[in-house]
């Protein structure tokens, strides 16, 4: 199972900072139901001439290399595996 961390984007579509707030709050409650509770959310403001900050994205490297990861419930809970698609890679000539 993956290690699981949450990056907003797009945060600068949302110009209101009261509506930009509560969107937050409301992702981040939906994140930690979805993982679990208190799990790690990081933002990145928007994108400035096609890019993203450079600082943001030190800040999420730095912050991606040090964190620490809680095991996961789901994966003890749930026994099996969804598969989409089986392709064969063989070379059949």
């Amino acid at each position: 199972m993956p290690k699981i961390m949450g990056v907003l984007t797009h945060l600068d579509v949302i110009r209101n900072p009261k509506t930009m707030r509560t969107r937050k709050k409301e992702l981040k409650k939906r994140f930690w139901t979805e993982v679990y509770d208190g799990a790690k959310l990081f933002y990145l403001s928007g994108l400035i001439h096609g890019e993203y900050l450079k600082n943001e994205i030190q800040n999420l490297g730095r912050f991606i290399s040090v964190m620490k990861f809680r095991p996961l419930t789901w994966k003890g809970t749930h026994s099996h595996v969804l598969v989409d698609r089986v392709e064969d890679k063989k070379n059949t000539n």
